[in-house]
Protein backbone atom coordinates (compact mmCIF):
# COMPACT_ATOMS: atom_id res chain seq x y z
CA UNK A 1 0.00 0.00 0.00
CA UNK A 2 2.90 2.35 0.75
CA UNK A 3 4.35 1.72 -2.70
CA UNK A 4 0.99 2.22 -4.43
CA UNK A 5 0.24 5.46 -2.56
CA UNK A 6 3.65 7.00 -3.27
CA UNK A 7 3.49 6.13 -6.96
CA UNK A 8 -0.07 7.32 -7.55
CA UNK A 9 0.25 10.61 -5.65
CA UNK A 10 3.45 11.45 -7.51
CA UNK A 11 1.61 10.75 -10.75
CA UNK A 12 -1.33 12.97 -9.80
CA UNK A 13 0.92 15.87 -8.81
CA UNK A 14 2.94 15.62 -11.99
CA UNK A 15 -0.24 16.34 -13.98
CA UNK A 16 -1.01 19.61 -12.20
CA UNK A 17 1.43 22.43 -11.56
CA UNK A 18 1.24 23.91 -8.08
CA UNK A 19 0.37 20.61 -6.39
CA UNK A 20 3.92 19.46 -5.66
CA UNK A 21 3.98 17.78 -2.24
CA UNK A 22 0.47 19.12 -1.52
CA UNK A 23 -1.48 15.86 -1.65
CA UNK A 24 -1.75 13.58 1.35
CA UNK A 25 -3.31 10.18 1.81
CA UNK A 26 -4.51 7.76 4.46
CA UNK A 27 -5.63 4.18 4.08
CA UNK A 28 -6.82 1.13 6.00
CA UNK A 29 -6.95 -2.46 4.76
CA UNK A 30 -8.66 -5.18 6.79
CA UNK A 31 -9.45 -8.86 6.40
CA UNK A 32 -13.07 -9.39 5.39
CA UNK A 33 -13.61 -12.45 7.56
CA UNK A 34 -11.97 -11.29 10.80
CA UNK A 35 -11.61 -7.51 10.82
CA UNK A 36 -7.83 -7.74 11.28
CA UNK A 37 -6.00 -4.61 10.16
CA UNK A 38 -3.59 -5.82 7.48
CA UNK A 39 -2.22 -2.40 6.56
CA UNK A 40 -2.59 1.13 7.87
CA UNK A 41 -1.12 4.23 6.27
CA UNK A 42 -1.23 7.62 7.99
CA UNK A 43 0.75 9.64 5.45
CA UNK A 44 2.29 9.38 2.00
CA UNK A 45 5.64 9.42 3.86
CA UNK A 46 5.23 6.55 6.33
CA UNK A 47 8.82 6.86 7.58
CA UNK A 48 7.93 10.06 9.42
CA UNK A 49 6.16 9.81 12.77
CA UNK A 50 3.50 12.36 13.55
CA UNK A 51 -0.14 13.01 12.74
CA UNK A 52 -1.78 9.71 11.75
CA UNK A 53 -4.46 10.66 9.25
CA UNK A 54 -5.89 7.13 9.10
CA UNK A 55 -6.87 7.37 12.76
CA UNK A 56 -7.22 11.07 13.48
CA UNK A 57 -8.09 12.98 10.30
CA UNK A 58 -11.85 13.42 10.15
CA UNK A 59 -13.00 14.49 6.71
CA UNK A 60 -16.39 14.66 4.96
CA UNK A 61 -17.04 11.21 3.48
CA UNK A 62 -19.11 12.37 0.50
CA UNK A 63 -20.77 9.63 -1.50
CA UNK A 64 -19.40 6.85 0.72
CA UNK A 65 -22.58 7.59 2.71
CA UNK A 66 -24.90 6.62 -0.15
CA UNK A 67 -24.86 2.84 0.38
CA UNK A 68 -26.28 3.51 3.86
CA UNK A 69 -29.25 5.32 2.27
CA UNK A 70 -29.87 2.47 -0.19
CA UNK A 71 -29.50 -0.15 2.55
CA UNK A 72 -32.12 1.71 4.59
CA UNK A 73 -34.46 1.68 1.60
CA UNK A 74 -33.95 -2.05 0.93
CA UNK A 75 -34.50 -2.83 4.62
CA UNK A 76 -37.79 -0.93 4.65
CA UNK A 77 -39.44 -3.53 2.43
CA UNK A 78 -40.85 -0.83 0.14
CA UNK A 79 -37.96 -0.70 -2.34
CA UNK A 80 -35.91 -2.98 -4.57
CA UNK A 81 -33.23 -2.31 -7.19
CA UNK A 82 -35.83 -1.85 -9.92
CA UNK A 83 -37.97 0.68 -8.02
CA UNK A 84 -38.30 3.93 -10.03
CA UNK A 85 -36.62 6.98 -8.49
CA UNK A 86 -36.94 10.62 -9.51
CA UNK A 87 -33.62 12.26 -10.36
CA UNK A 88 -34.94 15.77 -10.88
CA UNK A 89 -33.87 18.85 -8.87
CA UNK A 90 -34.80 18.69 -5.20
CA UNK A 91 -35.23 21.54 -2.70
CA UNK A 92 -35.33 20.93 1.04
CA UNK A 93 -36.13 23.77 3.46
CA UNK A 94 -33.75 24.00 6.39
CA UNK A 95 -33.45 26.11 9.57
CA UNK A 96 -33.89 29.82 9.03
CA UNK A 97 -35.48 29.31 5.63
CA UNK A 98 -32.27 28.09 4.01
CA UNK A 99 -32.70 25.76 1.06
CA UNK A 100 -30.68 22.60 0.54
CA UNK A 101 -30.42 22.09 -3.23
CA UNK A 102 -28.06 19.23 -4.04
CA UNK A 103 -26.94 18.84 -7.63
CA UNK A 104 -25.53 15.88 -9.51
CA UNK A 105 -21.81 15.77 -10.20
CA UNK A 106 -22.46 16.22 -13.93
CA UNK A 107 -24.91 19.10 -13.24
CA UNK A 108 -27.63 17.23 -15.16
CA UNK A 109 -30.92 15.65 -14.18
CA UNK A 110 -31.73 12.15 -15.42
CA UNK A 111 -35.49 11.88 -14.90
CA UNK A 112 -37.05 8.63 -13.75
CA UNK A 113 -34.42 5.94 -13.20
CA UNK A 114 -34.34 2.47 -11.59
CA UNK A 115 -33.00 2.61 -8.06
CA UNK A 116 -29.86 0.67 -8.97
CA UNK A 117 -28.78 3.48 -11.30
CA UNK A 118 -28.94 6.01 -8.48
CA UNK A 119 -26.20 4.12 -6.64
CA UNK A 120 -24.23 2.95 -9.68
CA UNK A 121 -23.93 6.48 -11.09
CA UNK A 122 -23.88 8.16 -7.65
CA UNK A 123 -26.74 10.55 -8.46
CA UNK A 124 -27.15 13.10 -5.67
CA UNK A 125 -30.69 14.20 -6.52
CA UNK A 126 -32.18 10.70 -6.66
CA UNK A 127 -30.36 9.68 -3.46
CA UNK A 128 -31.50 12.80 -1.61
CA UNK A 129 -35.14 12.18 -2.58
CA UNK A 130 -34.86 8.54 -1.55
CA UNK A 131 -33.31 9.38 1.80
CA UNK A 132 -35.93 12.00 2.61
CA UNK A 133 -38.66 9.50 1.77
CA UNK A 134 -37.34 6.63 3.91
CA UNK A 135 -36.61 9.08 6.73
CA UNK A 136 -33.53 10.82 8.08
CA UNK A 137 -33.94 9.14 11.45
CA UNK A 138 -33.99 5.71 9.82
CA UNK A 139 -30.83 6.49 7.82
CA UNK A 140 -29.05 7.73 10.96
CA UNK A 141 -30.12 4.53 12.71
CA UNK A 142 -28.61 2.44 9.90
CA UNK A 143 -25.27 4.24 10.32
CA UNK A 144 -25.35 3.21 13.98
CA UNK A 145 -26.41 -0.35 13.22
CA UNK A 146 -23.43 -0.68 10.87
CA UNK A 147 -21.21 -0.08 13.88
CA UNK A 148 -20.52 3.64 13.60
CA UNK A 149 -20.24 5.18 17.07
CA UNK A 150 -19.82 8.79 15.88
CA UNK A 151 -22.82 11.08 16.20
CA UNK A 152 -24.88 11.34 12.99
CA UNK A 153 -27.30 14.27 13.23
CA UNK A 154 -30.53 13.76 11.24
CA UNK A 155 -29.86 16.58 8.77
CA UNK A 156 -30.64 16.18 5.05
CA UNK A 157 -26.99 16.72 4.10
CA UNK A 158 -25.93 13.46 5.82
CA UNK A 159 -27.58 11.62 2.93
CA UNK A 160 -24.75 12.82 0.67
CA UNK A 161 -21.97 12.47 3.22
CA UNK A 162 -21.62 15.77 5.03
CA UNK A 163 -20.52 13.90 8.17
CA UNK A 164 -16.77 13.83 8.88
CA UNK A 165 -15.13 10.52 9.74
CA UNK A 166 -11.62 9.11 9.87
CA UNK A 167 -10.61 6.38 7.40
CA UNK A 168 -10.51 3.97 10.34
CA UNK A 169 -14.12 4.80 11.24
CA UNK A 170 -15.19 4.37 7.61
CA UNK A 171 -13.40 1.01 7.52
CA UNK A 172 -15.33 -0.16 10.56
CA UNK A 173 -18.64 0.76 8.92
CA UNK A 174 -17.81 -0.89 5.58
CA UNK A 175 -16.43 -3.93 7.42
CA UNK A 176 -20.01 -4.77 8.39
CA UNK A 177 -21.06 -4.65 4.73
CA UNK A 178 -18.09 -6.72 3.55
CA UNK A 179 -18.59 -9.38 6.25
CA UNK A 180 -22.27 -9.87 5.36
CA UNK A 181 -23.70 -8.01 8.32
CA UNK A 182 -21.31 -9.00 11.11
CA UNK A 183 -20.38 -5.98 13.25
CA UNK A 184 -16.90 -6.39 14.74
CA UNK A 185 -14.30 -4.01 16.17
CA UNK A 186 -11.22 -3.81 13.95
CA UNK A 187 -8.21 -5.57 15.47
CA UNK A 188 -4.50 -4.78 15.24
CA UNK A 189 -3.32 -7.37 17.78
CA UNK A 190 -4.12 -11.09 17.66
CA UNK A 191 -2.14 -12.12 20.74
CA UNK A 192 0.70 -11.18 23.08
CA UNK A 193 3.33 -13.89 23.60
CA UNK A 194 6.60 -14.35 25.40
CA UNK A 195 9.87 -14.73 23.51
CA UNK A 196 9.37 -18.48 23.86
CA UNK A 197 5.95 -18.33 22.19
CA UNK A 198 3.85 -18.70 25.33
CA UNK A 199 0.56 -16.81 24.98
CA UNK A 200 0.08 -14.16 27.63
CA UNK A 201 -3.21 -12.80 26.29
CA UNK A 202 -5.25 -13.25 23.15
CA UNK A 203 -7.74 -11.04 21.38
CA UNK A 204 -10.32 -13.32 19.88
CA UNK A 205 -12.90 -12.29 17.31
CA UNK A 206 -15.78 -10.39 18.90
CA UNK A 207 -18.94 -9.17 17.24
CA UNK A 208 -22.58 -9.75 16.47
CA UNK A 209 -24.74 -10.43 13.45
CA UNK A 210 -26.51 -7.08 13.03
CA UNK A 211 -27.98 -7.66 9.55
CA UNK A 212 -29.41 -10.63 7.69
CA UNK A 213 -26.59 -11.91 5.42
CA UNK A 214 -29.10 -12.07 2.56
CA UNK A 215 -29.81 -8.34 2.98
CA UNK A 216 -26.10 -7.57 2.77
CA UNK A 217 -25.79 -9.70 -0.37
CA UNK A 218 -28.62 -7.61 -1.83
CA UNK A 219 -26.76 -4.40 -1.03
CA UNK A 220 -23.51 -5.90 -2.28
CA UNK A 221 -25.10 -6.45 -5.68
CA UNK A 222 -25.46 -2.69 -6.00
CA UNK A 223 -21.82 -2.16 -5.04
CA UNK A 224 -20.76 -4.81 -7.55
CA UNK A 225 -22.60 -2.90 -10.26
CA UNK A 226 -20.67 0.25 -9.27
CA UNK A 227 -17.48 -1.66 -10.10
CA UNK A 228 -18.95 -3.32 -13.18
CA UNK A 229 -20.50 -0.36 -15.00
CA UNK A 230 -20.56 2.66 -12.70
CA UNK A 231 -18.19 5.23 -11.24
CA UNK A 232 -15.63 2.51 -10.36
CA UNK A 233 -15.79 0.54 -13.62
CA UNK A 234 -12.05 1.00 -14.04
CA UNK A 235 -11.61 -1.76 -11.43
CA UNK A 236 -13.10 -4.60 -13.41
CA UNK A 237 -11.32 -3.42 -16.53
CA UNK A 238 -8.05 -4.33 -14.82
CA UNK A 239 -8.91 -6.86 -12.10
CA UNK A 240 -11.06 -9.99 -12.23
CA UNK A 241 -14.55 -9.39 -10.87
CA UNK A 242 -16.94 -9.32 -9.28
CA UNK A 243 -15.66 -6.68 -6.86
CA UNK A 244 -17.65 -4.33 -4.61
CA UNK A 245 -16.87 -0.61 -4.65
CA UNK A 246 -17.99 2.94 -3.95
CA UNK A 247 -16.35 6.21 -4.90
CA UNK A 248 -16.73 9.34 -2.79
CA UNK A 249 -16.07 13.02 -3.37
CA UNK A 250 -16.89 15.80 -0.90
CA UNK A 251 -18.00 19.35 -1.72
CA UNK A 252 -15.65 21.31 -3.98
CA UNK A 253 -13.52 18.15 -4.37
CA UNK A 254 -11.76 18.70 -1.06
CA UNK A 255 -11.77 14.98 -0.27
CA UNK A 256 -11.42 11.99 -2.57
CA UNK A 257 -12.47 8.62 -1.14
CA UNK A 258 -12.67 5.05 -2.29
CA UNK A 259 -14.06 1.99 -0.51
CA UNK A 260 -13.83 -1.45 -2.07
CA UNK A 261 -13.56 -5.10 -1.16
CA UNK A 262 -12.96 -8.46 -2.75
CA UNK A 263 -13.44 -11.86 -1.12
CA UNK A 264 -10.45 -11.41 1.21
CA UNK A 265 -9.76 -7.75 1.92
CA UNK A 266 -11.52 -4.43 2.41
CA UNK A 267 -9.66 -1.25 1.53
CA UNK A 268 -10.53 2.37 2.42
CA UNK A 269 -8.49 5.12 0.75
CA UNK A 270 -8.57 8.89 1.33
CA UNK A 271 -6.68 11.50 -0.70
CA UNK A 272 -6.78 15.23 0.04
CA UNK A 273 -4.88 18.26 1.26
CA UNK A 274 -4.07 19.06 4.87
CA UNK A 275 -5.14 22.67 4.32
CA UNK A 276 -8.57 21.41 3.16
CA UNK A 277 -8.31 23.22 -0.17
CA UNK A 278 -10.06 21.87 -3.30
CA UNK A 279 -8.30 19.50 -5.69
CA UNK A 280 -8.79 18.90 -9.41
CA UNK A 281 -9.64 15.27 -8.63
CA UNK A 282 -12.61 13.14 -7.63
CA UNK A 283 -12.67 9.84 -5.77
CA UNK A 284 -12.50 7.87 -9.01
CA UNK A 285 -9.39 9.70 -10.24
CA UNK A 286 -7.42 10.12 -6.98
CA UNK A 287 -8.37 7.47 -4.40
CA UNK A 288 -9.45 4.62 -6.68
CA UNK A 289 -6.01 4.33 -8.39
CA UNK A 290 -4.32 3.84 -5.00
CA UNK A 291 -6.73 1.00 -4.17
CA UNK A 292 -6.38 -0.52 -7.63
CA UNK A 293 -2.58 -0.52 -7.57
CA UNK A 294 -2.52 -1.92 -4.02
CA UNK A 295 -4.79 -4.82 -4.90
CA UNK A 296 -2.96 -5.39 -8.18
CA UNK A 297 0.34 -5.74 -6.32
CA UNK A 298 -1.08 -7.81 -3.45
CA UNK A 299 -3.45 -9.90 -5.57
CA UNK A 300 -7.24 -9.90 -5.52
CA UNK A 301 -9.86 -12.62 -5.23
CA UNK A 302 -13.29 -12.18 -6.89
CA UNK A 303 -16.38 -12.20 -4.72
CA UNK A 304 -18.41 -15.43 -4.64
CA UNK A 305 -21.89 -15.73 -6.08
CA UNK A 306 -24.73 -14.36 -3.96
CA UNK A 307 -26.51 -17.58 -2.99
CA UNK A 308 -29.39 -15.82 -1.23
CA UNK A 309 -30.53 -13.90 -4.32
CA UNK A 310 -32.71 -14.79 -7.31
CA UNK A 311 -33.33 -12.78 -10.47
CA UNK A 312 -36.92 -11.71 -11.22
CA UNK A 313 -38.49 -9.51 -13.89
CA UNK A 314 -39.76 -6.01 -13.07
CA UNK A 315 -41.78 -3.67 -15.31
CA UNK A 316 -41.10 0.06 -15.73
CA UNK A 317 -43.39 0.83 -12.77
CA UNK A 318 -41.24 -1.29 -10.49
CA UNK A 319 -43.79 -4.09 -10.25
CA UNK A 320 -42.82 -7.76 -10.21
CA UNK A 321 -44.08 -9.52 -13.34
CA UNK A 322 -44.14 -13.10 -14.52
CA UNK A 323 -41.78 -14.82 -16.89
CA UNK A 324 -44.02 -14.14 -19.86
CA UNK A 325 -44.08 -10.38 -19.30
CA UNK A 326 -41.84 -7.72 -20.64
CA UNK A 327 -39.51 -6.48 -17.95
CA UNK A 328 -35.98 -6.04 -16.70
CA UNK A 329 -34.28 -8.60 -14.47
CA UNK A 330 -33.18 -7.51 -11.00
CA UNK A 331 -31.99 -9.57 -8.02
CA UNK A 332 -34.29 -10.19 -5.07
CA UNK A 333 -33.83 -12.01 -1.80
CA UNK A 334 -35.19 -15.43 -2.72
CA UNK A 335 -37.21 -15.92 0.46
CA UNK A 336 -38.94 -12.56 -0.07
CA UNK A 337 -40.27 -13.38 -3.53
CA UNK A 338 -43.93 -14.45 -3.72
CA UNK A 339 -44.43 -18.14 -4.35
CA UNK A 340 -46.61 -17.44 -7.40
CA UNK A 341 -45.51 -14.51 -9.51
CA UNK A 342 -48.24 -13.14 -11.80
CA UNK A 343 -48.15 -14.69 -15.22
CA UNK A 344 -48.59 -12.68 -18.41
CA UNK A 345 -49.49 -13.75 -21.89
CA UNK A 346 -46.59 -13.68 -24.28
CA UNK A 347 -46.63 -10.33 -26.05
CA UNK A 348 -45.56 -9.88 -29.67
CA UNK A 349 -42.76 -7.42 -30.42
CA UNK A 350 -43.92 -3.84 -30.80
CA UNK A 351 -44.61 -2.76 -34.38
CA UNK A 352 -41.88 -0.46 -35.74
CA UNK A 353 -42.65 3.25 -35.79
CA UNK A 354 -42.64 4.18 -39.48
CA UNK A 355 -42.15 7.82 -38.62
CA UNK A 356 -38.77 7.12 -37.05
CA UNK A 357 -35.76 6.53 -39.24
CA UNK A 358 -33.01 4.13 -38.29
CA UNK A 359 -29.37 4.94 -38.83
CA UNK A 360 -29.52 2.72 -41.96
CA UNK A 361 -32.25 4.97 -43.38
CA UNK A 362 -30.06 8.01 -42.93
CA UNK A 363 -27.08 6.30 -44.52
CA UNK A 364 -28.95 5.06 -47.56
Amino acid sequence: MEAAAAEQLDRLESRHTGLKDQLETAAVITSVDGGEVRALLGSRKPEFFGFNRALAAKRAIGSLAKPVVYLTALQSGRYHWGTPLDDRPVNVAGPGGQLWQPQNYDHRSHGIIPMIDGLVNSYNQATARLGMTVGLGQVAETFSKLGLTADVPPYPSILLGSISLSPFEVAGMYQTIASQGFVMPLRTIEAVTTAQGETLSSYSLRGEQAFDPAMMQWLRYGLEQVAERGTARRLTQQLPGPLAAKTGTSDDQRDAWFAGFDNRHLGIIWVGRDDNQPMPFAGSSAALPVWLETFRLAGSEPLPAATALKMAAVNDRGELVGSGCRGTLYPFISKRLPADLPECEAQPPAAPDKEKKSWLDWLF
